[in-house]
């Protein structure tokens, strides 16, 4: 399977979370041609439905500069499954930088298959960077109904984030949800353009997440400092 994919809001959120989720811990798998290879399996949850969906995420660190890449190729364990992103993501912090896509998904009826895969950078010149990773997930979060999750990640010591969005679904924050939000409606008071939030919940791994269904800020309501 192959797929051409082009940047949307949703892929710039998914991009910011995994900014302060996965990029930077210590367990990244080290490779011969790259430096790191991470990956995350993200579920995420809509409002019509008590299933979710799930995408994967992969980032790649390279010991030469990663600018000269221009696409991604991800194969997965069945080997003529693949994805093919031209439209790839770039993180650089303290001196790193991290090339990948957060938005590779599968046909519906479809789930990420366990295993070995293939990443391969590709350059202009069709010059390639590749590097064998293994994909280890709970395949039972397909099952968890949200109404479930906060249970099935406080169960495992998971930890509670919160992304905020105004009315263009730009991300104005994402971190520890504070415990003065409570009250949804108090998130105003920090970020008086806020429309909308949603919960996100990560293990301490940081490769299994779930998202929640995005919920409107009741604006009806009055806030009190």
């Amino acid at each position: 399977m192959g797929c051409r994919l082009q940047k949307n809001h949703k892929n710039i959120f998914y991009t910011a979370l995994l900014f302060f989720t996965f990029l930077f811990i210590s367990c990244a798998q080290t490779v011969p041609e790259l430096s790191a290879v991470n990956y995350s399996v993200v579920f995420d949850y809509v409002e019509t439905s008590d299933y979710p969906s799930a995408r994967l995420c992969v980032f790649i660190e390279s010991k030469t500069d990663v600018r000269r890449y221009d696409s991604l190729k991800v194969v997965t364990p069945e080997s003529d499954l693949f994805w093919l992103v031209e439209n790839l993501e770039l993180f650089t912090k303290n001196g790193k930088e991290w090339l990948g896509y957060s938005n590779l998904t599968l046909p519906q009826e479809k789930e990420l298959s366990e295993g070995a895969y293939k990443a391969i950078l590709i350059s202009a010149d069709e010059k390639e960077a590749s590097s064998d990773f293994n994909l280890t997930y709970n395949k039972d979060l397909y099952k968890i109904r949200k109404n479930d999750v906060a249970q099935y990640f406080a169960n495992r010591n998971g930890v509670l984030n919160t992304a905020v969005f105004d009315e263009e679904h730009v991300l104005l924050y994402y971190g520890a949800k504070k415990s003065e939000w409570k009250q949804e409606e108090r998130i105003l008071l920090k970020y008086p353009t806020a429309k909308s939030f949603r919960e996100v919940w990560i293990l301490s791994d940081n490769k299994e997440i779930c998202i929640l269904p995005e919920k409107n800020i009741e604006f009806e309501k009055e806030v009190s400092q």
